[in-house]
């Protein structure tokens, strides 16, 4: 496996540490050494690993320590109802928390409106994705997306009020 990360790399001639393989969290559930040390091995190479759906399987804190990953994302169940469920936004703030005693960054998936966002921010998420910031795009459409200002929402924003004319 790390053979042909190796290759692809170099065939992209691209910084290692630009690259980040996603594992899914119920892949790992099994804690299999060889996977493990497949894992280690990528690291040692530069890219970073992230964990996709934290919080969707059985997850064990020993999972965060033992991979020593770059980033989580947040299962999705999580964020749908982080507006109406204090337990779900506790438990967000503890993964939160948790991450950045241990150095990894989170990140919050499927986030459809602009008060999850701010919540999920208020708890401590450092980035996110979802239709909010943009639809789903296609292979042809993505280098005007990376051209794109991101930071903004997809949609367009509300017209602002007009100033009353209050004598």
């Amino acid at each position: 496996f790390n053979d042909l990360v190796t290759a692809a790399l170099e065939d992209a001639e691209t910084d290692p540490t630009r690259v980040i393989l996603e594992v899914n969290e119920s892949s790992l559930a099994d804690q299999r050494e060889d996977l493990w040390s497949v894992l280690r091995r990528t690291k040692d190479l530069g890219v970073g690993i992230s964990l996709d759906d934290l919080g969707a399987a059985n997850s064990s804190l020993a999972t965060l320590r033992r991979f020593q990953l770059d980033q989580v994302k947040i299962d999705q169940s999580f964020i749908e109802t982080v507006m109406a469920s204090a337990e779900d936004a506790a438990v967000i703030r503890h993964i939160t928390a948790l991450c950045r005693e241990l150095g990894i960054v989170t990140v919050a998936k499927a986030v459809q409106a602009e008060d999850q966002a701010e919540r999920l921010c208020q708890l401590g998420v450092e980035h996110a994705l979802g239709r909010y910031f943009t639809e789903p795009v296609t292979p042809g459409q993505i280098d005007e997306l990376i051209y794109t200002d991101l930071t903004r929402p997809a949609r367009p924003a509300a017209p602002a009020p007009k100033p009353s004319a209050a004598a």
